[in-house]
């Protein structure tokens, strides 16, 4: 898995030779030592190179989460999910 990329409103994950897309919102940058918030929806992934939503379930959506809440970290984000 590898983030191709964040915006304001979405992050783009590929995942094997797909992509997927899931809902956010960048929230009001932090000053340091504080992480900037990036809220995710959670029942908003779905793919982007494929027409095959059902195929993302829970043990999938927790995998992806577990994944971008530490890339964000790394980007000095702090993720919300709702």
């Amino acid at each position: 898995m590898e983030i191709l990329s964040i915006t304001r409103g979405q992050i783009k994950v590929k995942l094997d030779n797909d992509v997927l897309s899931v809902n956010g919102e960048a929230m009001m940058p932090q000053q340091p030592p504080n992480l900037s918030e990036y809220v995710v929806y959670k029942n908003s992934f779905k793919w982007v190179t494929k027409n095959d939503n059902l195929s993302i379930n829970d043990k999938l959506r927790t995998k992806l989460l577990i994944f971008l809440e530490n890339e964000l970290r790394k980007r000095s984000l702090k993720i919300i999910i709702e």
